[in-house]
């Protein structure tokens, strides 16, 4: 705060206080400073992120998705921004789309971990097989049973 009081426009301050007023939970003061950050450098990639991640916070689920599919358009190959859209679709219970967005990461990043996030969306809806043919395909792809055993314990 005391090098935005002198610097209104430093970006780094700006990026990480923001950050730090979401994480305690200081959600309206995070959100301008994620919209100052942004009106001094548009197109700020981690400013337009943890604005998608506050808007999902307070629950804005459209803001949120319109947010995550802006950055998508502008990084389409980055499989940190369909996780983390998959992530808001799971809370918000758009569980087909969630499905559909860990499964463009892993096509992306070829990481066994979207397999178990696909799981955990078919453990939501109680779909316990499926749950466990994705658990499979993570062992199957290299990830250790012993990370897998509480997602298998689950499938049962």
């Amino acid at each position: 705060s005391a090098v935005i009081d002198k610097d209104p426009t430093n970006e780094i301050a700006l990026i990480n206080r923001a950050y730090l007023r979401m994480e305690k939970n200081m959600l309206n003061e995070a959100r301008l400073d994620f919209e100052s950050l942004l009106s001094h450098f548009p197109m700020h990639r981690q400013g337009e992120l943890g604005l998608a991640i506050l808007s999902q916070k307070q629950e804005r689920y459209k803001e949120a998705a319109d947010r995550f599919a802006m950055l998508i358009d502008r990084y389409p190959n980055d499989a940190t921004l369909y996780e983390a859209r998959g992530n808001m679709e799971r809370e918000s219970k758009q569980y087909e789309l969630a499905l559909l967005d860990y499964e463009e990461a892993g096509r992306i990043s070829n990481d066994p971990l979207y397999n178990v996030l696909q799981a955990m969306v078919y453990l939501d809806q109680k779909k316990k097989k499926t749950a466990r043919v994705m658990i499979d395909r993570a062992a199957k792809a290299g990830m250790a049973r012993s990370l897998l055993q509480e997602f298998y314990d689950m499938c049962k």
